[in-house]
């Protein structure tokens, strides 16, 4: 095996769940959208903002996975065949309808009225929509003032940040569940050099746990800063972070 090709029967991380969702400062939110799915949906709409890689992606694929037996459909609005997907009939039928990336389309003036339409009819149908952004309506740009209307109507709801010691906690039960041994000089290293967001944290250990398993070393400070440095001196987050908050 050559760089960090992954290695035969290592870690599969499980599809992004409520309960494997690290909550941090955010239990009452995800308590919220838990209880939201459950219930009856009339005609709700829910707006989660947060900062990227905070797990915003990993609720709404929660949600649509605790939607047993109900159809629930989720449209990245950053991938243009999905933005199309707006359009189609089809998606008044669904009981919940998942927008991530609100933020994408919400400043072009063809997409933001197909949305305000479509926001208006599943509440007169009384179905669930939840949307997802990077900021609150009042500080995203450009946004028609229409569709502003609709996203401030909905029920808001913003991750908060990791704090210092959810980051080690993160950290530690991440490496963990994978059977990675850090010693405390490596978690202080990863707390203090890396991105401090859930998604680049995780990212982070995934790239150094499949390199310990390439390579058959421990995983060290010396070999997490050469790992580092191959990787010119940063790792990107996931905006769908499994088990992360952000």
């Amino acid at each position: 095996m050559k760089g960090d090709q992954l290695a035969l029967g290592v870690w599969a991380e499980p599809e992004p769940a409520f309960w494997n969702f690290f909550t941090g400062a955010n239990q009452a939110l995800v308590d919220t959208l838990r209880d939201l799915i459950a219930g009856p949906a009339t005609g709700s709409a829910v707006y989660l903002y947060g900062a990227a890689a905070s797990g915003k992606t990993h609720l709404l694929h929660a949600a649509v996975g605790a939607c047993h037996g109900q159809d629930a459909l989720m449209l990245s609005l950053r991938v243009p065949d999905q933005v199309r997907r707006l359009r189609e009939p089809a998606l008044d039928a669904t009981s919940l309808l998942v927008l991530d990336d609100l933020d994408a389309v919400a400043g072009h003036a063809e997409e933001a009225l197909v949305l305000v339409r479509l926001l208006d009819r599943a509440r007169q149908a009384g179905r669930l929509v939840l949307a997802s952004a990077r900021a609150p309506p009042a500080r995203l740009p450009g946004v028609l003032p229409d569709l502003r209307t609709r996203m401030e109507a909905m029920l808001l709801l913003g991750l908060r940040p990791l704090r210092e010691a959810d980051r080690h906690q993160l950290l530690s039960l991440q490496a963990g569940a994978r059977g990675l041994d850090l010693e405390p000089e490596v978690l202080s290293w990863m707390l203090n050099h890396l991105p401090r967001d859930a998604g680049s944290l995780i990212a982070a250990l995934e790239r150094l746990d499949r390199a310990t398993l390439s390579a058959k070393r421990r995983p060290t400070v010396s070999f997490l800063q050469q790992l580092m440095m191959r990787a010119d001196a940063s790792l990107p987050g996931r905006e769908s972070a499994r088990t992360s908050s952000g």
